[in-house]
């Protein structure tokens, strides 16, 4: 006997909904150390994530993940919240809402915006926590303008976590990023 799960789209379409206002009106008034707030809208994600992989809507599930695990980073202290992020996060709702509008509406979705978003996602994911403080120190101590030359070279040491790639993030992403702004050399201890 199987269950025909077709009849419980509607609800996960409504409670999707709920999920994104709740993210949105959040992250308007989300501030750094705000746990409360961070974890509500961290579940809400992980709900639209949950239901949408139960129905099979991969691209709900793809997305969502990348925003799942920016939230993850910044309840469990490995990113700091930033109006940067926040304002990344807000435009991630808008894709997730295009996304879940798609769906209800039984329509191909305008994935330009959305593929966009991810790629800058996956930026800032690649760039998260230690990584952008060691810039910041890396930029503040070891810029170094040459004589003859306006360039500035920088330095920057790159620690990865121990969970790194458990958590969906590449860093070999991070390093073409970095090559895309300029030469890079790279260094392996």
């Amino acid at each position: 006997m199987s269950v025909d799960l077709s009849q419980f789209i509607p609800s996960f379409l409504e409670e999707s909904f709920e999920g994104l206002e709740l993210m949105e009106s959040s992250l308007l008034n989300l501030e750094q150390g705000d746990d409360e707030t961070i974890n509500s809208i961290f579940r809400a994600a992980h709900s639209i994530k949950g239901g949408a992989g139960t129905f099979g809507f991969e691209h709900v599930t793809e997305f969502t993940h990348l925003v799942e695990t920016l939230l993850d980073e910044m309840r469990d202290g490995r990113r700091s919240i930033d109006q940067n992020d926040i304002e990344l996060l807000l435009t991630s709702v808008d894709c997730m809402r295009l996304l879940i509008e798609a769906i209800r509406d039984d329509e191909e979705c305008d994935t330009t915006k959305i593929d966009e978003t991810s790629k800058l996602l996956t930026i800032a994911l690649n760039s998260a926590g230690s990584v952008a403080a060691t810039t910041n120190t890396a930029k503040t101590e070891n810029e170094q303008v040459t004589s003859d030359s306006t360039a500035a070279l920088w330095h920057i040491e790159f620690i990865p976590e121990h969970h790194l790639v458990q958590t969906g993030n590449d860093p070999i992403l991070l390093f073409n990023a970095l090559a895309d702004l300029g030469e890079l050399e790279v260094q392996a201890n």
